[in-house]
């Protein structure tokens, strides 16, 4: 039987304790324990892209559907706002509006009202920014007519 070597490093096991596996997108990946140490933070679409650079990662084709899939999930969330401190990418926060409590008490015991809004970050220097939900959908479609008039809802 060959031995597989690390996919990551492409070290060869030196004993049968020192070689064990990585999940890299559900897929196990022969690794160093070396490597495995180094990985054990990483986000999974990370280590996919790590074996898929290395040249050795084991079936190749899914890891490349896998980051493909996740870059166009990423896009989605993608709001094509610049983050106002730094210029990064602006990103909405995964849940899609939240509900903001406003009120005087510092404990939410006498909320005065609730107000609709869409959570923004800056996925670079970590920024949020809030929106009233309605005015980015709106903008959106006063945008898509190309006539730079804003319409009231």
């Amino acid at each position: 039987m060959a031995k597989k070597a690390c996919v990551f490093c492409g070290r060869e096991p030196e004993g049968l304790l020192s070689f064990r596996s990585v999940a890299c997108g559900g897929i196990a990946q022969p690794a160093c324990d070396a490597c495995r140490e180094k990985l054990k933070d990483v986000s999974d679409q990370k280590r996919c892209a790590l074996a898929l650079a290395s040249g050795r990662a084991q079936e190749p084709q899914r890891f490349k559907e896998l980051l493909e899939y996740w870059d166009a999930q990423e896009d989605a969330l993608c709001s094509g706002l610049s983050c106002l401190r730094c210029g990064g990418r602006m990103k909405k926060l995964p849940l899609a509006e939240q509900w903001l409590h406003m009120s005087q008490d510092p404990h939410f015991r006498d909320s005065i009202g609730v107000l609709r809004v869409d959570i923004q970050y800056c996925e670079d220097c970590g920024h949020l920014e809030l929106f009233h939900s309605d005015y980015l959908k709106q903008k959106e479609i006063d945008d898509s007519l190309g006539d730079r008039i804003y319409y009231e809802g």
